[in-house]
């Protein structure tokens, strides 16, 4: 049972480490940029997702957006807010809040 628990904790700190450099990546190629708004292209590419994805969210209001006819541009903070609001807390940071 301990063996188990072991693995469980080390395969959610290695998740977690992966998260982490992840959006790492994601922040510096955002912050390397300078850019005030991405394409649909540059948000799909960015956050490694599809086409259909990014409408899903678009429709579901799970991420920000501002449409000119038919183009859709993200903003930083977009981009930002989405991460924020779709934050899964770890186990031991709900712990901390006890």
């Amino acid at each position: 049972m301990e063996e188990k628990l072991e693995y469980r904790l080390t395969y959610l700190t290695e998740t977690l480490e992966d998260m982490k450099r992840e959006m790492i990546r994601i922040r510096t190629t955002m912050s390397n940029s300078r850019k005030t708004h991405y394409t649909n292209q540059e948000v799909m590419e960015l956050l490694q997702i599809t086409s259909a994805t990014l409408k899903k969210w678009r429709d579901n209001k799970i991420i920000g957006y501002s449409a000119v006819g038919n183009t859709y541009f993200y903003t930083d903070k977009d981009i930002e807010n989405f991460f924020k609001n779709n934050h899964e807390k770890y186990i031991y940071e709900i712990e901390q809040e006890k």
